[in-house]
């Protein structure tokens, strides 16, 4: 609690956030950082590894995300934790986003709960 008190006020960006999950088929790595509605950050996908830029804006629950690189845009709406969305490339192919915060597992058995 002393740690929270500490911090200036002029500290008003969110930390960096990290997500894994699925773009389509394939395994991504998403990095946001949000900061009085706008969005920062970059994904890779687990087979290429090259970061991919992005930019946006969050209203509500909802993030909008551009790639200027790319030319990819992902609308991604949050539900608790997860992100879900879609991800539309700059040839137009839509694809379905599940995003998780990393480092949580996901899809165990229900019987394999914490102690």
């Amino acid at each position: 609690m002393f740690f929270l008190l500490a911090l200036p006020a002029s500290a008003t960006a969110a930390p960096e956030t990290m997500y894994e999950g699925m773009v389509g088929t394939a395994r991504v790595v998403l990095s946001i950082e949000e900061n009085e509605g706008e969005v920062s950050g970059q994904y890779f996908y687990r087979t290429s590894r090259l970061d991919i830029d992005l930019s946006g804006k969050i209203a509500g629950t909802t993030l909008r995300l551009e790639s200027r690189t790319t030319g990819d845009q992902l609308v991604l709406t949050r539900q608790g934790a997860n992100l879900t969305g879609a991800l539309t490339t700059s040839k137009g192919r839509r694809l379905p986003v599940s995003l998780h915060p990393a480092g949580v597992p996901v899809g165990l058995p229900t019987t394999c709960r914490p102690s």
